[in-house]
């Protein structure tokens, strides 16, 4: 009966200084920023028909293309890393994907169950009104995450200030804005990104990113 009691009371003092099992969160396999810089280039300048993004170090960037600041209205930006950056216009969404996203590829990572987190990026709007004239207005950009477990989707709203900037001989370069998201964008499948244009008279709204952060767990 001594001996009974002795197991006992070893058993309760080690769940009390282990507790409950939890289930250890994913590893990550790894942690980067895309700077794209390492894309080929266009010589013959921008085409969104031969420089689709497509699948980047584990993740897919639906309807985007590669551009750098010497092709296009890009030039008129302060590319945060120099020369590339990725650009989802219209015609660029039409071939490559729909609505621009980014998106795991689990055969690229390994894991079927792969999934990621965005940690941050750099954004600008391009903005083309009726006249056919792009330049860095202002817009409102929704970020839409998908979870791969299936949970409620999450979401993230940012504006990117009117810079009020029209390209041409001695205009100021305009500026790229930090996107810095929440910790519940983790576990994720997908992301969508729509954008809104804060003036009148626009017929396009393409996002800019730049210096994409996130890390891919397994």
């Amino acid at each position: 009966m001594a001996r009974f009691l002795t197991f006992l009371a070893v058993l309760s003092t080690t769940f009390r200084a282990h507790g409950t099992p939890t289930e250890a969160a994913p590893a990550a396999k790894s942690s980067y920023c895309a700077k794209f810089d390492d894309l080929p280039e266009n010589p013959g300048g921008f085409d969104p028909a031969t420089d689709p993004v497509g699948t980047y170090k584990g993740i897919s960037y639906l309807g985007f293309v590669v551009a750098t600041q010497h092709n296009s209205a890009e030039k008129y930006f302060n590319i945060p890393s120099q020369p590339n950056i990725i650009n989802s216009g219209t015609q660029s969404r039409d071939l490559y994907g729909g609505s621009p996203a980014l998106q795991i590829n689990t055969t690229a990572t390994g894991g079927p169950k792969d999934t990621f987190t965005l940690t941050s990026l750099r954004l600008a709007c391009l903005v083309t009104n009726g006249a056919l004239t792009s330049n860095a207005n202002g817009c409102t950009v929704l970020f839409v995450g998908n979870k791969r477990s299936g949970a409620r989707s999450v979401t993230y709203e940012y504006e990117y200030p009117n810079q009020n900037t029209n390209p041409g001989p001695g205009t100021p370069l305009a500026t790229f804005g930090t996107v810095t998201f929440p910790n519940n964008f983790k576990g994720l499948s997908e992301v969508f990104i729509s954008l809104t244009a804060v003036q009148n008279d626009v017929i396009g709204v393409d996002p800019l990113l730049d210096n994409v952060c996130l890390s891919i767990q397994g």
